[in-house]
């Protein structure tokens, strides 16, 4: 028996040698063949058909698992994009803040001349009457009352008259007091 041991295996070693080179040189498709005759036994081809199905079931994982991987990556720099925008957002938004306070300032800035120069408006018509009214006076009531009155204020009253009219009111005053209204008005 130890005879036939040896060349059983170098048939076999035969076999498998011819069986590659026909396989590499594309000639037949020895595995293929195995394979299919190996599926159609009833001993082997539920295993083989489990291993095949664990293959597939392998690859579809293997590609839905570089699928995920992708849709991490975009996620990742979706969220990235996200966040600078958000940061970005967050800058206008302070901005537009900084600005809503200066216009604010602005408008705040803008009601209060507006009150000055209504306040300034009526004091001016104010001032305007008065001094309709001195130059209406006779020229002794209106020398007689301008002489009490303060400096600056005279000088604001005599400044609206007309010359004709304040002529007639100094001339109605003593020379000193003359004096001294005129020396207001010059100055």
């Amino acid at each position: 028996m130890k005879k036939w041991i040896l060349p059983i295996f170098v048939l076999l070693l035969a076999i498998i040698v011819i069986g590659t080179v026909l396989e590499v040189t594309g000639i037949i498709h020895l595995r293929g063949l195995l394979l299919n005759s190996a599926a159609a036994s009833t001993t082997f081809g539920p295993l083989i058909r489990t291993y095949q199905l664990g293959i597939e079931n392998s690859e579809e994982l293997a590609n839905r698992y570089r699928e995920l991987e992708e849709l991490q990556e975009s996620l990742a720099r979706e969220a990235d994009l996200l966040r600078s925008e958000r940061a970005s957002l967050e800058r206008r938004k302070q901005e537009l803040e900084r600005e809503e306070r200066r216009l604010q300032q602005l408008i705040q800035a803008w009601d209060e001349r507006q009150a000055i120069d209504q306040e300034e408006k009526k004091k001016q018509e104010r001032l305007e009457r008065t001094q309709e009214l001195y130059a209406h006076m006779r020229p002794q009531d209106a020398a007689s009352i301008l002489i009490q009155m303060d400096d600056e204020l005279v000088k604001t009253i005599l400044e609206g008259i007309p010359p004709e009219q304040l002529a007639e009111i100094f001339a109605a005053l003593e020379p000193k007091q003359a004096a001294r209204l005129s020396a207001l008005l010059t100055n």
